[in-house]
């Protein structure tokens, strides 16, 4: 049995434990992830679900129980039929992937694909995830965009308005400087 988040075989330098969602991983690995993510809730790497770090149980596993069955290795036979239909869309990722499962002893040794497709897997996941994520900051990015282009143009409608009302007002100061000029001509010429 493999650690679903270091792809490594379990043993003594490698407990595995149980998460309260069923989830088996090694000890280590999840408080390293927990002390690298640093985030208030660790999630469990597979479902999602919220792990509490002290309800972990340790659970032996036997070398013996982690041979394959062969509804199991028919299984990993699909899995690898299932990534050569992905490499079909010329990705990559999965042309790595298909490089690795078909230069290596992988249809003899089922384990070793099981880790090649959980790997491929994590890194396709990891993908996936970063392109939603930065489709989603994109979205965020031009909707921030547009926000500020339309803050912008009533800004600027705003100045021009502002604008007009100050050359009106200049105008009419100018005028009034007119008039007022006439008037002291008139009470000055008088005198």
């Amino acid at each position: 049995m493999l650690c679903a988040i270091c792809l490594e075989p379990y043993d003594h330098f490698h407990v595995a434990v149980a998460t309260t969602c069923g989830h088996v991983f090694g000890s280590n690995c999840l408080r390293e992830q927990a002390r690298h993510l640093n985030a208030p809730d660790l999630l469990c790497p597979l479902c999602r679900t919220i792990i509490d770090l002290n309800a972990l149980v340790s659970i032996e596993v036997d070398a013996d129980s982690a041979a394959l069955t062969a509804q199991q290795q028919d299984a990993v036979v699909r899995l690898k039929d299932l990534c050569n239909a992905i490499l079909d869309k010329d990705q990559p990722a999965s042309q790595a992937f298909a490089d690795d499962v078909s230069e290596s002893h992988a249809m003899t040794d089922a384990k070793t694909v099981i880790r090649h497709l959980s790997a491929f897997a994590v890194r396709l996941h990891r993908e996936c995830t970063q392109e939603r994520f930065l489709k989603y900051e994109c979205q965020k990015l031009e909707s921030t965009m547009e926000l500020v282009d339309k803050k912008a143009l009533k800004a600027e409608q705003e100045l021009a308005t502002k604008l007009q009302q100050m050359e009106e007002e200049e105008a009419i100061v100018a005028a009034l400087n007119a008039q007022i000029e006439e008037v002291e001509a008139e009470i000055y010429g008088s005198l």
